[in-house]
């Protein structure tokens, strides 16, 4: 039977700083890659600011706590601590992210693939991190960094004319994506599981 998850396994107990805290640093790339596709124009507007800020560390503490620290800690006990089971469930939480992410569907096929994706291969370094540092405050924070850089459009900045709309933009897109399915997957190789 599944074990009831603990505020421990969710990651918001640990408080000190460990050496195992700057694997989360690789994961602030997806802020380059949104920050890329902008050109900075327009006058920013305080009160979109503060609403964007509100609104992007809400949606980054709601979907970390609810998806990472809760349902993917049930997957790895469904799915077992050993390798093959944690790595099940960090790739089934990121499919679910995945899926998620694509509720709206308001981005044209190729975006929506591009989308699709995008948050696949987040979801697996963030899945990855949170179950080797057993901290959940980095990666709300990180979440919240990638999404006010997407979301920078609405207070003020115009966007690029980089668009996801066609097949060639959407692979490049994947392209750039590619580090985080690349770092999960360096990750994985060194895992040693961990006792529940």
């Amino acid at each position: 039977p599944v074990q009831p998850i603990s505020i421990h396994k969710v990651g918001l107990v640990k408080t000190s700083f460990s050496r195992n805290d700057l694997l989360a640093l690789p994961l602030f790339y997806g802020v380059l890659i949104n920050l890329f596709f902008f050109e900075f124009e327009g006058v920013l507007k305080i009160k979109y600011i503060i609403s964007l800020f509100i609104y992007t560390i809400s949606v980054g503490l709601i979907e970390e706590l609810s998806l990472r620290g809760l349902i993917q800690n049930y997957l790895i006990d469904y799915f077992g601590h050993h390798k093959k089971g944690v790595i099940k469930a960090i790739v089934s939480m990121s499919l679910l992210f995945a899926i998620l992410h694509l509720l709206r569907f308001d981005k044209g096929l190729w975006g929506e693939i591009a989308q699709f994706f995008y948050a696949l291969f987040i979801g697996m370094g963030f899945g990855t991190v949170f179950y080797l540092t057993k901290r959940i405050y980095p990666l709300i924070i990180i979440h919240s960094f990638i999404d006010f850089s997407a979301g920078i459009d609405r207070i003020g900045i115009t966007a690029n004319q980089h668009s996801s709309d066609s097949l060639i933009n959407s692979l490049f897109i994947i392209l750039l994506l590619s580090p985080y399915l690349v770092y999960p997957t360096y990750l994985f190789k060194k895992l040693k599981t961990q006792t529940p």
